[in-house]
């Protein structure tokens, strides 16, 4: 009889030491955690903020071949002298902390403000093992951990519930640390734990529903599953609850590609209402277990217990990514079920969890107070999937409530306020009024991309595409989209953190566009902030924006709309007036619409190709005037109420525009980070030789693993062979390989614009020779043009390893709809790029210099 594992061991409160056996012939584990004493340090070395590709330590060989001698030196000009070298010191409890010598931090910072102090330093160690062993990866604060060569999850925020699976070599491990953010010591903590089971349950990262105290419930769960062994696992078994309070469910887990992570969606449901004498401190445990190869691993999940009254928190099933999220309520006071009430949709701060947010808040009798989650504490600073959450939870919210939808508003605190910019000018015909509090307004102004190698060595064509990629979240570009809410902005007088010109730069801009902006700054005061003698938190729970809230209402019909975007795959509609194609793609696009007193409409437009108007609620059938840019058209409009027009022989024509092939729509967009903003699958090639099929696995298991971490994310990771027809109508397709070694690419590829190949990368017309390159695009799919393909490949294997580096989950990523490069983005970043750019309206490579950039040195295909 094989054991059953029952954690409430180091993987959910501490460590204990336990020998382990050789599971059914599965590699063994360690038989106690291992900590390495003794390091070498280096750095700091600059970093420029949100800035991948950069390899510090390429003068010596790179991250990945670096062998440190104690005294061996480095350039590094954030040290005095310029130089800084690689210097011993023993960890503590596992914790490494180091002080650089020899740097003035305050100097640094006078010169350059924070931006200046970003840094990374490194870490190196290593240690022996006896034979192969599996292990877990605890590395909390670490940006970045390579073990013999090979990148693992790390959490850089150290949150500690990050824990990855990997497989010691016998002999000599070695092990590399990048790790730093801003000035002060490089610090991290690292473990390598048994791996219990073949596959476990990670306890610390259960997501589960809050019960009420009396009620019945049921809803999705998130538990995270680990696969502690490097072969697929088949025939694992999760159950979740032990037919007490909540019902006893078991679901068979999808296969789990080697040394992976996934965090499962499970729906769950109690057979009984649970009391609050049970739960102790208001947590129930709950049995939660995995089996697999015949070894049970059993956990208990804790489920938050809540007084009626209290706030709680609700978890959803995303339509993004299938992946189990929450947000928190706060109900009204004095609850009504016949009452329609209010909504305020608060954004949390970085670090700041939606549970805790929400209780900053004193329960209103007009209104619900509800905390969405931007995927995770940190997340993507509400643009991206968390906007994208944002709205999915106001959706949920209305599902579920009795909603006023003219009465809802959007506030949040410090990140959270540049989300409310950022959403509020985004869609800003969901809202009343939008209250951000603390909001810095753009990355380029809150921390300056100053030191960023990308502003040194890329040409300004090349440039200006990656500034294309990002324009979306310049807020002040947007203001005038808020033309028909109202504004009130939150700051402290002596906020460190947001300085106060972000909002106040903002409100003058609302202002002079004749926009009602109120700004509230709080003399004397900090970042967060509250007066105690007053109810709530005031920083997010000013009593004067309560008041303002409440005197508030939507006007879901504005006769004039004011409309600019960038991107129709984040903005293509508002109010009434849809952009259904731009001129230039990614270039500036500017409606402004209004319905005339004698019932004309007039419309300018700016790189608009083609817009419909919805007038169904606005004006009566019949025949309607239009005046676009000057030009008159007379047309009745039928009993839907829209009317569409596109641009034809210089001027504006009635109708759709007709025609064949693929065209770039609202929904098949780009960049290439759309490809996950519905739900989306890894693709790993194994038609290429060993080396390349581990390649290939490795980089999508750990491109599934980040996905979990900085989104709370579900993403299954599957081989080409296993691709179905029903896969492929479902999911955008992310493929990693070439078409050589990806047989689902190698189907496709006469059929897309890029190819990549040993010699090179053929875009378009054009080759970008090299035999070490790295290339990432997304098409529409051949095979189902309504889905994205996502292609992630390299030239060679080495060229594959550099494609990892040009990750997509963070905000601020900046990727276009392709790139190709070779080694030296590794110190030249966004400079190394060989080309980048923008698919046309058509899908085409375009020799528009708006749109694509090439290095001019590169021969033209014939």
């Amino acid at each position: 009889m094989k054991k059953a594992w029952k954690t409430s061991s180091w993987l959910s409160i501490g460590v204990i030491f336990v020998t382990f056996a050789n599971f059914g012939g599965l590699l063994p584990t360690i038989e106690k955690p291992i900590i390495i004493q003794d390091w070498f340090v280096i750095g700091p070395f600059s970093a420029g903020s949100r800035e991948g590709f950069v390899d510090p330590l390429m003068e010596w060989g790179g991250m990945e071949n670096i062998q440190p001698i104690e005294g061996q030196e480095h350039m590094s000009w954030m040290a005095t002298n310029g130089v800084v070298k690689w210097a011993k010191v023993q960890a503590k409890d596992g914790r490494v902390t180091y002080e650089y010598p020899n740097v003035d931090w305050d100097a640094i910072t006078d010169q350059w403000g924070f931006a200046g102090t970003i840094n990374n330093g490194f870490a190196y160690g290593e240690f022996q093992s006896d034979q192969p062993r599996r292990v877990l990866v605890s590395a909390q604060g670490a940006g970045s951990i390579l073990l013999n060569g090979q990148s693992y999850l790390s959490d850089i925020y150290g949150h500690g519930y990050v824990l990855s699976p990997a497989v010691l070599k016998a002999g000599v491990n070695r092990v590399l640390i990048r790790s730093g953010r801003g000035a002060g010591a490089l610090t991290f903590t690292l473990q390598f734990l048994p791996a219990e089971t073949p596959v476990m349950v990670n306890a610390r990262d259960i997501l589960p529903p809050d019960l009420i105290e009396g009620e019945k419930a049921e809803g999705w769960a998130g538990v995270p599953l680990i696969n502690t062994t490097p072969e697929t696992i088949e025939d694992a078994v999760l159950t979740f609850g032990d037919d007490d309070v909540f019902q006893a469910i078991s679901v068979n887990v999808p296969p789990l590609p080697p040394l992976s992570v996934i965090k499962l969606p499970i729906w769950v449901k109690t057979i009984r209402p649970v009391r609050l004498e049970e739960a102790e401190n208001q947590i129930l445990k709950v049995p939660v277990s995995v089996r697999a190869h015949g070894e049970t691993h059993e956990v208990d999940a804790d489920v938050r217990v809540r007084k009626a009254g209290q706030s709680y928190h609700i978890t959803f099933r995303s339509d993004t990514d299938e992946s189990v999220q929450k947000y928190a309520v706060l109900p009204p006071e004095h609850y009504d079920p016949a009452k329609e009430y209010a909504l305020i949709l608060s954004l949390h701060g970085a670090g700041v969890d939606a549970d805790g947010l929400v209780d900053a808040y004193q329960p209103k009798d007009w209104a619900y107070v509800v905390a969405a989650t931007n995927t995770r504490p940190f997340g993507f600073d509400w643009q991206d999937w968390g906007r994208l959450n944002v709205l999915q939870t106001l959706k949920d919210v209305k599902s579920r409530f009795k909603i006023d939808e003219d009465r809802v508003y959007l506030t949040g605190h410090s990140m959270g306020g540049h989300g409310t910019w950022h959403v509020g000018f985004t869609h800003p015909d969901l809202f009343a009024a939008i209250a951000p509090s603390a909001g810095w307004t753009s990355f380029a102004y809150y921390v300056p991309f100053t030191m960023r190698k990308g502003l040194l060595y890329a040409p300004p064509t090349l440039h200006t595409i990656w500034e294309k990629s990002l324009r979306e979240e310049s807020t002040l570009l947007f203001a005038e989209n808020a033309s028909n809410i109202s504004v009130f902005a939150i700051e402290g007088g002596k906020d460190d953190d947001v300085p106060p010109f972000h909002p106040r730069w903002v409100i003058a801009t609302l202002r002079d566009l004749g926009i009602e902006a109120i700004y509230h700054e709080e003399p004397g005061m900090s970042h967060w902030w509250d007066d105690p003698k007053t109810p709530g938190t005031d920083c997010v729970d000013l009593a004067e924006l309560m008041q303002f809230f409440q005197w508030k209402k939507r006007n879901p019909l504005p006769h004039r709309v004011v409309f600019r975007t960038t991107n129709l795959g984040t903005l293509h509609r508002l109010y009434w007036v849809q952009i259904d194609e731009m001129e230039i793609p990614y270039e500036d696009t500017h409606i402004e619409a209004r319905i005339l007193d004698n019932g004309e409409v007039d419309v300018t437009t700016q790189n608009v190709e083609q817009f419909t108007l919805h007038l169904s609620r606005l004006l009566p059938p019949g025949i309607t005037r239009f005046r676009i840019n000057g030009q008159t058209i007379a047309t009745p409009i039928d009993d839907s109420g829209s009317i569409s027009f596109h641009r034809e022989n210089g001027g504006f024509q009635l109708g759709s525009r007709s025609g064949a092939g693929f065209r770039k729509t609202p929904s098949l967009f780009g960049p290439i980070k759309q490809a996950y903003f519905t739900p989306f699958i890894f693709v790993y090639g194994t038609a290429g030789t060993p080396v390349e099929t581990d390649l290939n696995r490795n980089m999508a298991v750990l491109d599934a693993q980040i996905w979990w971490w900085r989104a709370n994310g579900f993403v299954r990771v599957i081989s080409d062979s296993d691709v179905t027809d029903e896969i492929i109508q479902k999911y955008n397709l992310i493929l990693y390989g070439n078409s050589q070694t990806n047989a689902i690419l190698a189907k496709i590829q006469d059929r897309l614009p890029i190819w990549v190949t040993p010699q090179g990368v053929s875009v378009g017309e054009q080759m970008v020779w090299g035999v070490d390159l790295a290339a990432r695009f997304l098409y529409p799919n051949p095979l189902n043009p309504q889905k994205f393909v996502v292609v992630i490949a390299g030239t060679s294997t080495k060229g594959m390893r550099l494609a990892g580096l040009s990750g997509m989950f963070y905000s601020g990523a900046g990727l276009p709809d392709f790139i190709v490069y070779g080694e030296e983005v590794k110190t030249r970043a966004w400079g190394g790029f060989l080309a980048a750019g923008f698919f046309d309206n058509s899908w085409q490579v375009s020799s528009d210099p708006r749109l694509t950039y090439f290095r001019p040195q590169h021969r033209t295909l014939h």
